[in-house]
C-alpha cells in the first residue's frame, strides 16, 4: 500500500518538478527518479509510525519536518541521488520490519 501511495503522492507534486526546480533537460530525470523515490519512503515511514502507534499525528509531523527542512537546503542532482539511496535502505528495513512482526 504505501508504494501506491508513494507514487501518487509523487505524482501528485509533478507541477513542483517543473516549476519549483532548476532541473532542465537530462537533469530532470534522476531528481524525478529521486522524487519518486523519496516520497514512497516518506509514505512508509509515515505509515510504519501511524500503524504502529494508530496515531495521524505522526504523520503530519513526519510530512512538516520533510518540507520545513527543504525550506533551507541548497543542493545539487547529487543530494538527491544520495537521499534516494539513503531511502531506498529506509524501506528495506521498514519492509524486514514488518516480515519480522507479521
Amino acid at each position: 500500500m504505501s508504494v501506491i501511495q508513494g507514487v501518487i503522492w509523487a505524482f501528485w507534486h509533478t507541477v513542483l518538478w517543473f516549476v519549483d526546480s532548476d532541473y532542465m533537460g537530462i537533469q530532470m530525470i534522476p531528481y524525478i527518479i529521486s522524487n519518486v523515490v523519496v516520497m514512497t519512503g516518506l509514505c512508509f515511514i509515515m505509515n510504519f509510525f501511524m500503524e504502529k502507534n494508530d496515531n495521524l499525528i505522526y504523520g503530519i509531523v513526519i510530512h512538516f519536518c520533510f518540507n520545513f527542512l527543504y525550506c533551507f537546503l541548497q543542493v545539487d542532482i547529487r543530494f538527491y541521488v544520495v537521499l534516494s539511496v539513503v531511502y531506498l535502505m529506509i524501506i528495506a528495513a521498514i519492509c524486514s520490519l514488518r516480515r519480522r512482526k507479521g
